[in-house]
């Protein structure tokens, strides 16, 4: 019985000895590590989706004088910060206005995040503000996008070509 409790207490010793071995590893351990620098820029990305035709045609007197009016398309944009769209038309394919002046409301846009009565706004050669908004992607800063154009009787009988140019900007 004696022997028994010699190696009993062997084994105890040894139990003991390698449970505080593998905890003086664990304590002692060596650590490393890295300092990181993040750096996050002022990102932003606009889309613009069209939809239907992109030609307007002006056959009778009641389109000359009402305009034609249709959904024109989409913007999406994806930004980390307050952005704003602004919309201009460029004119350089226009030669025949009488007196060279085109008319004031003769290119209106009007954009909505949903569906419902456009309010149209006047855009001409000059950058003018369409829409604004806060950080967010697609599914937060989505709007349809409206065309109107009333040409009236000032401009002459032809086939015109112009460029609506968005451009997105960040505040």
């Amino acid at each position: 019985m004696e022997m028994i409790a010699q190696n009993f207490g062997k084994h105890m010793i040894c139990l003991w000895l390698l449970c505080f071995s593998c905890l003086g590893s664990v304590f002692g351990q060596n650590e490393a590590s890295q300092q990181l620098f993040v750096q996050v820029l002022g990102v932003s990305e606009l889309e613009f989706t069209p939809s239907g035709s992109d030609v307007y045609v002006f056959d009778n007197a009641v389109k000359l004088e009402s305009g034609i009016e249709r959904m024109a398309g989409e913007i999406a944009v994806k930004s980390n910060k307050d952005w704003r769209v602004s919309a201009s038309i460029d004119l350089r394919g226009f030669y025949y206005f009488s007196d060279n002046v085109v008319p004031n409301d003769f290119f209106q846009v009007a954009v909505m995040k949903s569906l419902g009565n456009p309010i149209f706004q006047t855009i001409g050669s000059s950058a003018s503000n369409i829409i604004q908004g806060g950080p967010g992607g697609v599914s937060s800063n989505s709007y349809k996008v409206y065309y109107r154009i009333l040409p009236g009787y000032k401009i002459a009988p032809s086939n015109y070509k112009m460029t609506i140019l968005f451009t997105l900007s960040q505040n």
